[in-house]
């Protein structure tokens, strides 16, 4: 598949990305541009020119990747893994005036790997808050789970979208006045301050009409009640990822210092990752995964084709979540399902021996095609060895 294409898009007016399970008469909003709504817009823009036999044919070989909010069109934002804590009473980056944030990843993967080869440990592994106050005493209270998307411009910050709300009336199709007691509520993404961005893997071509049909339809429900007009253009962030080679060698080199810290306070046992190579799979999307009899499933399981195997997950951290929508071109819902929600985290292992050339290149592929189900849609977007892994320390 050919080199990704960065388009951002700029909200005119409010956006609301509907979810696969709407509230009875509160309609939420997703934080996201799934890459389905922006096929649908193409779908859509072919549909009211008169070209729907064209729709197929052009959507063909065209990976939509997912929109993520940021805070500016320069910079790529990046969903925080399912390894993330950040402190309950103080909550945010430091940058940002919080306690910090941390990933738990290479301390539970020590913990464990060491378990297993016979360790024994005097307490369980447990994460507090350790951050300072003015009077050089530790916050100790309880780390918990965080989601949502950060960017890093001078230090770490989160990106959060605002949201605002709007209560509508029903309109009633056959007298076209209003609805008695049919009152509904719907919130969309606030337009000021946000910009999305994200990937298309296609010929310039079509990008550009990619372009054109987005500035023209807008995305997302509500666009003729004045929902969803946004303003598209290519655009060339600056990436901070190192490649995928790199990643993966600064991964295996912290697990290390990582491992012999938790390995002071173990009795017994050994180190584990002298002679093997450790790397994550980190989904930047919605993952639909299947087991070998088909049935939905939340492990990953990798098909290794150089060496006619298949890995499994040594240790995974990841939640479900609906996946659905609607095909514009048929006019029918798609099928709702269950997958593994954006920011599920897999660990794998190899030999030493075996990590080649041609396994790096496997991974880099794996970036490029993604993983599971309806990656044309945005599906199964992923990165090897995100770099928030190697912040153990509260940032």
């Amino acid at each position: 598949m050919s080199s990704p294409t960065y388009v951002s898009l700029t909200p005119k007016t409010p956006l609301h990305l509907g979810e696969p399970k709407p509230k009875f008469s509160f309609l939420p909003t997703q934080t996201v541009i799934p890459g389905s709504l922006i096929r649908g817009a193409v779908a859509e823009y072919f549909i009211k020119n008169g070209r729907a036999e064209d729709i197929l044919s052009f959507v063909e070989g065209v990976r939509f990747g997912f929109f993520y909010p940021t805070r500016s069109a320069s910079i790529i934002p990046y969903p925080l893994p399912a390894s993330a804590l950040e402190c309950k009473s103080e909550g945010g980056f430091r940058s940002e005036k919080g306690h910090g944030m941390c990933d738990t990843l290479l301390a539970t993967l020590s913990y464990l790997e060491l378990k297993s080869s016979g360790s024994a440990f005097p307490v369980p592994l447990d994460f507090r808050c350790r951050f300072l106050n003015g009077l050089a005493r530790e916050c100790g209270g309880r780390m918990e789970r965080v989601s949502g998307f950060y960017v890093v411009d001078r230090g770490y910050q989160k990106v959060r979208p605002r949201r605002l709300s709007q209560t509508k009336v029903a309109i009633n199709r056959r007298r076209g006045t209003a609805e008695p007691e049919m009152l509904y509520s719907v919130t969309a993404i606030d337009p000021k301050k946000i910009e999305f961005v994200g990937r298309i893997w296609s010929a310039g071509s079509k990008i550009d009409m990619i372009v054109e049909a987005l500035n023209t339809l807008g995305i997302g429900a509500l666009v003729s009640r004045g929902y969803g007009r946004v303003s598209a253009k290519i655009v060339e962030p600056r990436d901070e990822l190192a490649d995928v080679k790199e990643r993966v060698e600064m991964f295996n080199t912290r697990l290390q210092d990582v491992q012999t810290e938790v390995a002071s306070i173990a009795q017994g046992g050994n180190s584990t990752t002298s002679d093997q190579v450790y790397f994550t799979i980190d989904l930047l999307s919605p993952a639909i995964l299947k087991d070998c009899y088909n049935i939905p499933t939340l492990a990953l399981r990798l098909d290794w084709e150089a060496k006619n195997r298949v890995l499994t997950p040594v240790l995974f951290i990841a939640q479900s979540c609906f996946v659905g929508g609607w095909s514009t071109a048929w006019g029918l819902p798609k099928t709702t399902t269950v997958g593994a929600g954006m920011g599920g985290t897999y660990v794998f292992k190899v030999s030493r021996k075996d990590a080649d050339e041609k396994f790096y290149e496997s991974l880099g592929a794996l970036e490029r095609e993604g993983v599971g189900e309806r990656t044309m849609e945005g599906y199964g977007e992923v990165t090897v060895c995100h770099p928030l892994h190697l912040e153990v320390n509260q940032i």
